[in-house]
């Protein structure tokens, strides 16, 4: 995943005036320009995701998709921004991109620690959670790329201990900031969290003077459509997507 990281990285630095330059793709054909580079790379993810849709098996599998799909988008908007940009504070009152972060990354153990509680313990679940029971804040001082390693590392820990719940899990009460609520409800917001989070990042990036441009766009599509099958795709699969990205990337010559 760091290669795919340092790869979306270089790509979302891309300006929109590199954008536009001629890129050569294949013997014959048409010169091209380099945003063409960014739909072959995002065509080559959207394949792997429709070969590998058959392999999702249930509501569960299917929600937590769609968490590592809006985890994607987020991370293809902050990767590589620097820390004068994350720290920079958009006023107002309003958290800077790093306290967005910090919550994000935060919050996605404390949804799995309290779904799995309500599991365990029945109707009382995540009301009689003791604090002691909450995972430590996120450590989120260093750069965009640490940050974005913790999110996914989080989101890793809880596809694995989300994989085995039943549709009896699923229908189990909880709570959720006082509502009565069940752990389907618990399932499925991790993802509509990471899109709410990926919104205030947005609105906080247009303050500050930063509205990302067409590369870093292409760049969170990618990485959406990677994050809709890097779960159910196999490590010769994705190896294949990473050299060719690689490859690709290298013939751009920037």
């Amino acid at each position: 995943m760091e290669d795919f990281t340092a790869a979306m990285a270089r790509m979302a630095a891309l300006t929109d005036e590199q954008m536009a330059l001629p890129w050569h793709w294949r013997d014959g054909g048409e010169e091209l320009e380099v945003r063409d580079a960014f739909h072959r790379t995002l065509e080559a993810e959207n394949g792997q995701a429709a070969r590998v849709a058959g392999r999702v098996a249930g509501e569960v599998a299917a929600a937590l998709v769609l968490a590592q799909r809006a985890a994607g988008d987020l991370c293809g908007l902050i990767v590589g921004l620097p820390d004068t940009v994350l720290d920079a504070p958009p006023g107002g009152g309003e958290w800077t991109l790093r306290e967005v972060l910090r919550h994000t990354v935060w919050t996605e153990p404390r949804f799995r620690v309290r779904s799995l509680w309500s599991v365990a313990h029945g109707a009382a679940g995540a009301e009689m959670m003791p604090d002691t029971e909450n995972p430590p804040e996120a450590d989120v001082s260093g750069d965009a790329a640490s940050i974005i390693e913790l999110l996914l590392a989080e989101r890793a820990t809880t596809d694995a201990e989300f994989a085995g719940l039943s549709e009896a899990d699923l229908a189990t009460p909880s709570t959720w900031s006082g509502h009565v609520v069940d752990v389907r409800f618990r399932l499925h917001r991790p993802a509509s969290h990471l899109i709410e989070h990926t919104n205030q990042c947005e609105k906080v990036l247009h303050v500050l003077g930063r509205n990302p441009g067409e590369a870093r766009q292409l760049v969170r599509a990618i990485w959406a459509a990677r994050g809709g099958h890097e779960r159910l795709s196999d490590a010769r699969e994705l190896r294949v997507l990473d050299e060719a990205l690689a490859s690709r990337l290298e013939s751009l010559g920037l």
